[in-house]
C-alpha cells in the first residue's frame, strides 16, 4: 500500500491533493483522516489503471476511515471547509468508478452524497447518470433546479425528449 501511494504523489496534478498535503502538515496527528486519504490516493491510482473493483474497494474503506466527527471538531474553518471537499470527492469518485461499472443503482447516492457536502460536487455526474439511466426530464429538472445548463447533457436530454428545435438551439 505506501509503495503504491508514494508512487502516485509525484504523478498527479490534482489541487486536491497539493491543498491536502499543505493542511495536513498542520492539522494534528488524525492518524484515520492520513489513512483516508491514502486509500483515496490508492483508489485514484487504480482508477487510472481501470482497475475498477479495487477502485471501488479503496474508496469505499476510504469513506469507512474517514472518521465521523471529523466535520464536527472544533477546528479552523479552513480545515472543516477541506474535509468536506475531501469526503465529498471520495463519494464522487466512488459514483464514477461504480458508473463506469454499470452499477448505476449504487453510483446515485454517492454523488448525491458529494453534492450535499459540497454543492456542485458530483452534479454533472449525477445529471449524466440521469440521462445514462434513460431518464432525461430528471437531468434536466436537475439541471434547471440548481441553475446550470451543460449543453452536452441537455441537448441529448431534449433530443430525447422529442424537443429537437430546443436541442438544436442548446447545442449551437
Amino acid at each position: 500500500l505506501a509503495g503504491i501511494y508514494l508512487a502516485t504523489i509525484n504523478k498527479w496534478n490534482d489541487p486536491a491533493i497539493a491543498e491536502s498535503d499543505q493542511l495536513m502538515t498542520g492539522a494534528g496527528d488524525w492518524y484515520e483522516k492520513q489513512l483516508a486519504f491514502s486509500r483515496y490516493r490508492l483508489g485514484r491510482a487504480h482508477q487510472e489503471h481501470d482497475q475498477l473493483d479495487d477502485a471501488i474497494e479503496n474508496f469505499r474503506r476510504a469513506i469507512e476511515l474517514f472518521p465521523d466527527d471529523l466535520l464536527n471538531r472544533d477546528q479552523t474553518l479552513e480545515l472543516v471547509n477541506w474535509s468536506r471537499k475531501l469526503l465529498a470527492n471520495l463519494h464522487n469518485q466512488l459514483g464514477l468508478a461504480l458508473k463506469a461499472e454499470r452499477r448505476l443503482k449504487e453510483a446515485e447516492p454517492e454523488f448525491v452524497a458529494a453534492d450535499k457536502l459540497s454543492p456542485g460536487v458530483g452534479l454533472f455526474n449525477l445529471a449524466a447518470l440521469y440521462l445514462q439511466r434513460d431518464e432525461p426530464q430528471r437531468s434536466i429538472d436537475l439541471m434547471e433546479q440548481r441553475g446550470t445548463s451543460w449543453p452536452v447533457l441537455r441537448g441529448p436530454a431534449l433530443r430525447r425528449l422529442g424537443r429537437l428545435d430546443e436541442a438544436i438551439e442548446c447545442l449551437r
